[in-house]
């Protein structure tokens, strides 16, 4: 392990938003296409992608990471898959269609890999009819 990794790894268990933003200029060098790094990295991911209302660019540069990373091989893709299947359930609802796509785009890329994302078959309802109006004028006159 190279001493940015050794680093990197260190500074990514500090609680600091700023330190977690500090970490992401070092993720595609230090983690990229390293499984044993990136889930040793996997608190460091999940910290950063919970933060509420805060933190907004360390979590797009963790996702656009992450989103890349999954595409190289199923090891990777299924470190990736746990954090993004994670935030899924319990982050923001505003980010919750960007995991569901990345779940979706490894489930299509690794479809043996086991992906919590399950596809249900489209079936067709027929449209409901309306009921009959009721007559005007109301009731009877006192």
């Amino acid at each position: 392990m190279t001493d940015v990794t050794t680093y990197m790894l260190q500074l990514s268990q500090h609680p600091s938003p700023g330190m977690q933003l500090f970490v992401t200029n070092w993720l595609a060098s230090a983690a990229g296409q390293k499984p044993d790094v990136l889930a040793r990295l996997e608190p460091y991911f999940l910290s950063v992608l919970s933060q509420a209302n805060r933190g907004r660019l360390a979590k797009a540069r963790v996702m656009q990471f992450l989103a890349a990373q999954a595409a190289h091989s199923e090891d990777i893709a299924r470190i990736v898959a746990r954090v993004f299947a994670r935030q899924a359930v319990t982050g923001a609802i505003t980010e919750r269609a960007q995991y569901v796509a990345g779940l979706r785009g490894i489930q299509s890329q690794f479809p043996a890999l086991d992906n919590p994302l399950q596809t249900a078959p489209v079936r067709s309802v027929a449209p409901r009819r309306a009921l009959p109006a009721a007559p005007q004028g109301g009731g009877p006159a006192a």
